[in-house]
């Protein structure tokens, strides 16, 4: 058609990069014309990525954006219904789906998918509330540690899972407060659930050449 036609001329000018620099800007002309709402342009471009790339669930989702957009239903509900098994906890593909399904007057399916997409929203905005909770407590122990608390930021960040930034903080809180006991065996705990660590492992010798001076 005029529109895949239209795609295809504006892409031939980036066929000549090597084919993965070329998909790369055949991905971002596509973002760009979602964007714009040139839906069939978007899946003119989109397609033959997503038949060399088929596992890339990311293109797959733009390309069922683009093919709602071109009313082209029936692969777009296809395309939406591959990322929700490959991507259970992807809100936007469940979404996507009910349009479709709305669309095509399934409307008990289109119901549970948005369902299914208002759950996962809630547990994202429970996530996000959960790691500023997280934070705000990393960042009051920074600040007892500056102030010369560290005994009081090592209780605070035992309130925390033993993940992420929390392990060193509460390592080097407890190293500030004299406990290099502690912090080696929190260090271990860590690399034991995460070996792949060099962090932990660099701090770990940190606390042996300071508990080997002192014996």
């Amino acid at each position: 058609n005029g529109a895949a036609d239209r795609a295809e001329t504006t892409l031939a000018g980036v066929a000549g990069l090597g084919s993965a620099t070329a998909d790369l800007a055949r991905q971002h002309l596509a973002r760009l014309w979602l964007w714009q709402g040139r839906y069939a342009e978007a899946a003119a471009a989109l397609e033959p990525i997503v038949a060399r790339r088929s596992t890339r669930l990311d293109l797959r989702l733009d390309l069922a954006r683009a093919l709602e957009g071109a009313d082209r239903l029936d692969e777009a509900r296809s395309e939406f219904e591959r990322v929700v098994e490959g991507l259970p906890e992807e809100p936007g593909a469940y979404y996507g789906l009910a349009r479709v399904l709305a669309r095509q007057g399934d409307s008990e399916a289109a119901e549970e998918a948005m369902e299914r997409f208002a759950e996962l929203r809630r547990l994202e905005r429970e996530a996000l509330l959960a790691e500023g909770r997280r934070e705000a407590t990393r960042a009051e122990a920074r600040r007892l540690v500056r102030v010369g608390e560290p005994t009081a930021a090592a209780r605070l960040l035992e309130q925390l899972p033993l993940e992420g930034e929390t392990v060193v903080l509460l390592a080097r809180a407890l190293l500030a407060a004299g406990d290099e006991r502690a912090a080696e065996e929190v260090l271990r705990r860590a690399l034991l659930r995460d070996p792949s660590r060099t962090d932990l492992r660099a701090l770990l010798g940190e606390v042996g050449s300071r508990r080997g001076e002192e014996e």
